[in-house]
């Protein structure tokens, strides 16, 4: 097959102090193993090279070469032709014609022009559209970039937990140490078995010529870790029997290359292929779903789709903080303004967050006393302080406590497993804050972070005035109320039509200081603030 296509990827002030650790909570199919089932071939950055893929692609990064997307996807299993065959974060780069089965999407670093009704170019690059007339399109897509940074993160975190998982079986050798056998004799109730293998045992291991899959408990999903940073399968055994041999096996065996950072093959891989860290490197066909970091194949990944079904621990990590908002704190006293929920009764809080998430508390919080108002806590990636990977509405109280919509000071973030992360934390009429450095959160231990302490305790704004202090305390700016991250003339006319219209107890943004009025202190806080004219990193 000729080389026809070429893809590459790809303020009031908040005081926050938090200490997080790690909890196992419920078992679930994770969202890593969901977009194994979901897309065919997924790189997590570029996808180098690849003659032809059967089903969907997701590509991270550049998109170099391809000749085609979508080869096997038909009308019975895809009966919707705007289904996207490929989707590209990165940059396409030129090349010979690539041919698209159904839709496609890429980022807005590309340049989209369409020649005719089945035959677009990107970045002068042309596409051909093989179902144009049935709705199959290809098209801009801003939110991509989220999409990868989750997509790795859900990786990630299943190939990590995947490793964890003990063996309930093992290999054994046979024919004078010729044939390698997974003999599949036990299974958990969820019907998953499991081998723990090393790539010595496996992929470099020259004694065997042959190695097979007895599956004598009908298992419905196998799972093989193997571990090694390097592996190297260049010679040795071939993957016979039945179950390699046919598609249901295939379909519901799952290689975990948890440690690989690089592949290098010439065989024929049979099963799903997950390895988020490694580039691999093969001239030789895939018979599976694959998701690696960076794809250089000279083949194609074939059907079938991975199918199986792996039950694993939800990754949660913790973290309990205080904040305080400006206008609503007392430098004094020490804490915030309850004049929103006055002594937790009938106040005038929401019991939906204003933040568009949809979180509704169970208990009103108007019945709870000492809460001040609805945040927004933001978990933000480590590479990337703009892709936002895990958004939650928590509740702060009157002495800066953070607590969750259950009034508990630990607060959970539910499908994030340790490692490092920006935080940041928004509100609804201030500017955004968030950490200069990404935190490491771990598997054991806590992370302790203050931001109140100095102003090099957040991300520059590069104006030297991301906080304001207030007393002995760094705070946020009070006035953003629009949420465009700069406090301007149109938060300044948008609290002035509120004091002008003389909104009196009610849950107003142009209330600054929490007193449930928009009234002449609001305005007076409003105008200082305007004068300084901060504005947060996120600008």
């Amino acid at each position: 097959m000729n080389n026809l296509s070429t893809f590459i990827c790809r303020s009031y002030t908040l005081l926050l102090l938090f200490t997080a650790s790690v909890f196992t909570g419920a078992w679930t199919q994770s969202a890593g193993i969901q977009w194994l089932k979901n897309t065919h071939l997924i790189t997590i950055e570029n996808l180098t090279q690849v003659q032809q893929v059967d089903f969907t692609t997701f590509v991270g990064g550049d998109l170099v070469q391809i000749n085609q997307s979508g080869a096997q996807m038909t009308a019975a299993n895809y009966p919707n032709y705007a289904t996207r065959s490929l989707e590209v974060t990165g940059k396409v780069h030129g090349g010979n014609d690539v041919n698209i089965f159904y839709s496609g999407a890429f980022s807005n670093t590309n340049t989209l022009v369409q020649q005719n009704s089945n035959q677009y170019t990107v970045n002068g690059r042309r596409f051909n559209l093989n179902n144009s007339n049935q709705g199959s399109t290809l098209v801009n897509d801003n939110t991509l970039n989220t999409k990868a940074a989750q997509i790795k993160s859900d990786l990630e975190s299943a190939s990590q937990i995947l490793s964890q998982f003990t063996a309930n079986n093992t290999v054994t050798f046979s024919n004078q140490g010729t044939e390698l056998r997974f003999n599949v004799n036990t299974k958990d109730a969820n019907g998953l078995a499991v081998f723990n293998v090393t790539k010595a045992q496996v992929f470099e291991n020259s004694a065997i010529s042959q190695m097979v899959i007895n599956n004598n408990v009908n298992a419905t999903t196998i799972l093989i870790n193997v571990s090694g940073t390097s592996v190297n399968w260049q010679s040795g055994a071939n993957k016979i029997g039945n179950w390699f041999n046919g598609e249901n096996g295939r379909s519901r065996t799952l290689w975990n290359f948890y440690e690989a950072t690089s592949i290098t093959m010439n065989r024929r891989f049979m099963g799903a292929l997950l390895a988020p860290k490694a580039t691999v490197t093969t001239d030789a066909d895939i018979n599976g779903s694959v998701a690696v970091k960076i794809l250089n194949s000279s083949a194609s990944v074939q059907k079938p789709g991975f199918a199986g079904d792996i039950a694993a621990p939800v990754p949660t990590i913790f973290f309990s903080g205080k904040v305080f908002l400006q206008g609503a704190y007392n430098a004094t006293t020490g804490t915030m303004n309850l004049g929103l929920n006055p002594n937790g009764t009938a106040g005038l809080l929401p019991t939906t967050d204003p933040y568009g998430l949809g979180t509704s508390a169970p208990v009103n919080p108007n019945t709870i006393d000492g809460i001040v108002d609805w945040v927004k806590i933001e978990v933000r990636a480590a590479n990337d302080a703009t892709t936002i990977l895990k958004s939650i509405a928590a509740f702060v109280k009157a002495d800066g406590t953070l607590v969750n919509i259950n009034n508990n000071t630990t607060i959970e973030l539910v499908g994030l497993v340790p490692a490092s992360y920006h935080i940041s934390i928004k509100h609804r009429n201030h500017l955004s804050i968030y950490t200069p450095t990404p935190q490491l959160f771990n598997a054991s231990g806590t992370v302790y972070y203050d931001f109140t302490t100095s102003l090099s305790k957040v991300m520059d704004n590069g104006n030297g005035n991301a906080m304001v202090q207030v007393g002995s305390k760094w705070c946020m700016w009070a006035g953003d109320y629009n949420q465009d991250e700069v406090i301007d003339g149109i938060d300044n006319s948008a609290v002035l039509n509120e004091f002008t219209r003389g909104y009196l107890d009610e849950y107003r943004t142009g209330d600054l200081n929490f007193d449930a009025f928009t009234d002449g202190l609001d305005r007076a806080l409003m105008l200082v603030n305007l004068y300084i004219a901060p504005f947060s990193p996120f600008y």
